[in-house]
């Protein structure tokens, strides 16, 4: 009987590659020069794209620091304003990357622009997350109370 090999039990898949990450700073070219890639059609299109998301980076990076300023004035927003000025300082930081792109053309700038991006959309998401869970739990908790109101013997 001829037997069919299995794919899972591949020899090469065995043992699966292993990737070292390299911190960016270490993969920072000696000169801007090094990692040119003004040829590269993808790279073009890259470069222009995020050319074109520079200033709303900027600008809403700068509006975040102003929400975190002015939520700062609150004495409950002292605890949270710290987090609309990271995200604002992140995406300014973004629009610089991005703006770095088109000047310099090299990919490391790209890999700074994408890396402060995945920190925002990271960040923006697991407090859009928390905020969720405390409307539902602020939902619930006024919810129980209301209903106990009702079911208590005491007349408005």
């Amino acid at each position: 009987m001829n037997e069919q090999p299995n794919p899972l039990q591949n020899p090469q898949w065995e043992q699966a590659p292993t990737f070292q990450e390299k911190p960016l700073s270490s993969q920072t070219p000696s000169h801007p020069t090094e990692n040119l890639v003004e040829n590269d059609p993808w790279f073009v299109q890259i470069s222009n794209i995020l050319t074109g998301t520079k200033s709303w980076a900027k600008f809403l990076g700068v509006l975040l620091i102003i929400e975190g300023i002015m939520v700062a004035f609150s004495i409950w927003g002292l605890l949270f304003a710290w987090l609309p000025i990271w995200l604002g300082v992140l995406l300014y930081q973004a629009g610089n990357h991005a703006e770095l792109v088109a000047f310099l053309r090299n990919k490391e700038q790209v890999l700074l622009y994408l890396d402060k991006m995945r920190l925002f959309l990271k960040i923006s998401g697991i407090f859009t997350i928390l905020m969720i869970c405390m409307a539902i739990l602020f939902i619930v908790i006024a919810g129980s109370a209301f209903l106990a109101l009702l079911n208590s013997n005491i007349e408005l």
